[in-house]
């Protein structure tokens, strides 16, 4: 379910991704539909040169990445582009999974 909202998310715009105006500081959040949220978490040096793919978001932490920004511009996702120095994740999903990823890249 959270893919196609993500997708649909990205295609209509609804959240200015894709649109050039986007979230302006990494910890702001986004808050779609009453326990949904759109969060930008900065990649850590830890994974570094890993992928969407191999990071396992949906099956992991149950979040949908909707976004990556690169360089200051909002992309779609590519889930097999290794991440770089500097790339931000859009990630959306429940505030308690927020939070269980969060723990987990900390004892990376």
């Amino acid at each position: 379910m959270m893919d196609v909202f993500a997708r649909e998310a990205l295609h209509r715009e609804w959240i200015g991704v894709v649109s050039g105006s986007h979230l302006h500081r990494d910890d702001e959040r986004l808050r779609l539909v009453r326990g949904l949220e759109v969060r930008a978490f900065p990649v850590p040096r830890t994974l570094l040169g890993e992928t969407l793919r191999a990071l396992n978001l949906p099956g992991r932490w149950s979040l949908s990445a909707i976004a990556v920004r690169h360089h200051g511009i909002d992309e779609r996702v590519d889930p097999d582009r290794p991440f770089e120095k500097g790339d931000v994740l859009l990630l959306m999903g429940e505030p308690q999974h927020f939070s269980q990823f969060t723990e987990s890249l900390r004892r990376k």
